[in-house]
């Protein structure tokens, strides 16, 4: 308008619009490039996403690490935490004739037929012992492992050959082909505890490879103020550094899956920056 305007008067000159088209220019510029820097970030971040494959620890579900697995999903990463065979909403296959064995081909299986590769494999506790026996099996789909308070068992060891406070105790927890938990109730409502078959801790784990070439990071967790060489878990970290994996040593309880889940996720991630 302003232009014929300006015509009609014999004015001639349009400069109005081109300032105009000059600060239309100047706005759509900045959120161009706010655009761009979006689609590089997101195509950065599915790069670098990776696949996880979370173990819970005993008596414990995929919902136990269910914290943990939204805190990682939240940057992008595929998140797989499956319940071993007679735990969490798996517990109507209980049974005392379940193993150690049966454990980590659940995990074996899962990986196989999803056909997952390069695989963060994550271990807490028990799950150590489950981690251990599927890197043996499958090292070829792992990335790098991660034991979160999680046993170190060599072959031929089972968890209360390496854990002697499980060892004390497992005796009066068990009965009927079972291990149950301190707080173990048959009344409480879902999510909850599950009896352990007593077969997973006292069966010795077999290994056919003795070393493997998977980057592995241990995450042990000491209670403030505690001497660290008293923790229970202070073995599991010693045989972790003499296999030369690199041991983090963080303040907290043996549950910071569920208690710190955002600090262990971003523990567990930054391992892929080593």
């Amino acid at each position: 308008m302003f232009f014929q305007y300006a015509h009609t008067r014999g004015l001639h000159r349009p400069y109005p619009c081109r300032a105009l088209a000059k600060q239309r220019s100047l706005l759509v510029n900045p959120l161009m490039r706010m655009f761009v820097g979006l689609l590089f970030a997101i195509s950065s971040l599915a790069v670098h996403a990776e696949t996880y494959v979370l173990v819970h620890g005993g008596w414990g579900g995929g919902w136990a690490m269910k914290a943990l697995g939204n805190a990682i999903a939240e940057h992008g990463h595929q998140v797989y935490r499956p319940s071993l065979t007679g735990l969490g909403e798996r517990a109507h296959l209980s049974s005392p004739d379940i193993t150690l064995e049966t454990h980590i081909q659940d995990i074996v299986n899962l990986i196989l037929y999803e056909d997952l590769q390069d695989v963060v494999l994550v271990g807490h506790s028990y799950g150590g012992m489950v981690v251990t026996g599927v890197a043996d099996r499958v090292s070829e789909r792992l990335a790098r492992r991660v034991y979160v308070e999680g046993m170190v068992p060599n072959n031929g060891e089972s968890l209360i050959d390496i854990h002697s406070k499980a060892a004390n105790n497992f005796s009066r927890l068990s009965r009927d082909g079972f291990v149950y938990h301190p707080r173990y109730s048959a009344d409480a409502a879902p999510p909850k505890h599950a009896p352990q078959p007593l077969k997973t801790v006292t069966d010795k784990i077999n290994l056919k490879h003795t070393k493997l070439d998977i980057p592995t990071l241990y995450i042990w967790t000491v209670a403030p103020e505690s001497p660290a060489q008293e923790d229970d878990f202070y073995a599991q970290a010693e045989r972790a550094r003499d296999k030369g994996w690199r041991v983090v040593q963080v303040p907290g309880g043996h549950n910071i899956q569920r208690g710190q889940p955002k600090l262990l996720a971003q523990l567990i991630e930054s391992e892929a920056d080593h």
